[in-house]
């Protein structure tokens, strides 16, 4: 499962500046808006195997709401982004 973004975009072009000394995102999977499962990433993607899925829903979902926020070391992490992956 990757980020809805490949990349972090900014106005300009070329790479965008963190303002951290790593790059780091918490993935959350939702079911009915409880957070089922929290990956720690230090790329944006991550990978919820189908082990994982059967593990946390009993089967292989059909769709999964994910929640990406990107984490700061001197903040904590920032406003998520929710979206619904059709698997």
């Amino acid at each position: 499962m990757g980020a809805p973004d490949k990349d972090r975009r900014g106005r300009l072009a070329g790479e965008v500046p963190l303002g951290e000394e790593a790059e780091s995102y918490r993935v959350e999977i939702l079911s009915g808006g409880v957070t089922v499962r929290s990956m720690e990433t230090v790329r944006p993607q991550a990978l919820y195997t189908a082990a994982d899925q059967a593990a946390d829903f009993g089967a292989l979902p059909a769709v999964l709401a994910v929640r990406v926020s990107q984490v700061s070391a001197r903040y904590g992490a920032g406003r998520g982004r929710d979206s619904i992956l059709q698997l």
